[in-house]
């Protein structure tokens, strides 16, 4: 960081604790409706729609714990002001007008666990993104972890060496999330053990393999030949909501090589360079591929 931009920072954070002390004549008043809703375990979705559309303002959202740690509850303007400063000296390649807001905001809230008080807290803020208002909050609890009576079929169909179609059909319209592994992963472990394996070390991934509802997926020559594969399949909310749900397949042997045959197509041609694409007509056959001149 430059050393002018870094004194402009120092500059902003000045003059928004000089701010929380004394109110100006920019001193604004207005109020915020603060919404949560779809609220689960560990997620949860907040909008905000501001009473002036066209003033920025600031939306924090955190745990009650980790709030805690910039300042009184019971103070939260000097709590927000000590939160807004930290946001803008963690994210000084950012603009002030970049990180705030103005007009309806919503957005989702991830990371939650059961059980767990987090606060949302709105304030108008000004140039230097100091605190111009009050600073208006909600608090709110995650619910806590319960069971869901969800139940997975799964089928794996259309096995080659390398591929494989998956279907999972749930009983409910919960959401669900699933995993694939080869043989070596969960080899000789038991589901208790599997459980505890994948919120350790795979947690951060549930997101992203998360559905709601049946299911397909192509394993399209991304599997290795003559392997074991486990379909897991689980609710999860902070938490698991149902038991694992498994199946096993083990894709084929590669087939002889004497009978593949091979597509091979020219692309970009330069002086100096040229795109060349095999194709092969079985995937699961090692091939060697030579490009050389006469």
């Amino acid at each position: 960081m430059s050393k002018l931009k870094y004194l402009f920072i120092m500059l902003a954070v000045l003059a928004m604790s000089v701010a929380c002390e004394q109110k100006g004549p920019d001193e604004k008043t207005g109020n915020f409706d603060i919404e949560v809703y779809d609220l689960h375990s560990s997620h949860c979705k907040v909008k905000v729609v501001p009473s002036d559309l066209e003033a920025p303002y600031f939306c924090g959202v955190a745990t009650e714990e980790y709030l805690s740690t910039f300042g009184p509850l019971d103070d939260m303007r000097t709590t927000a002001t000590n939160f807004i400063e930290t946001m803008m000296l963690e994210n000084s390649d950012l603009s002030i007008s970049e990180l705030m807001k103005t007009g309806e905001y919503e957005r989702d809230v991830t990371g939650l666990q059961p059980e767990q008080s987090f606060v949302v807290f709105v304030c108008y803020t000004g140039e230097m993104g100091e605190v111009i208002s009050e600073v208006e909050s909600l608090t709110v609890k995650t619910p806590a972890l319960e069971e869901v009576d969800n139940h997975f079929e799964i089928e794996i169909d259309q096995i080659t060496a390398t591929s494989a179609m998956l279907f999972i059909t749930p009983s409910t319209d919960d959401e669900y999330v699933w995993l694939e592994f080869p043989e070596f992963v969960y080899k000789e472990m038991t589901m208790d053990e599997l459980a505890a394996f994948l919120e350790k070390n795979y947690k951060p991934f549930f997101a992203q393999h998360t559905n709601t509802g049946e299911m397909v997926h192509s394993f399209d020559g991304v599997l290795d030949p003559d392997t074991e594969y486990m379909i897991i399949v689980f609710g999860y909310d902070g938490g698991f909501t149902t038991p694992l749900a498994t199946k096993k397949f083990r894709t084929l042997e590669p087939n002889d090589p004497k009978d593949v045959t091979f597509g091979i197509e020219l692309g970009t041609l330069t002086p100096r360079s040229a795109s060349v694409t095999f194709k092969p007509s079985d995937v699961s056959v090692a091939y060697l591929a030579i490009v050389t001149d006469e």
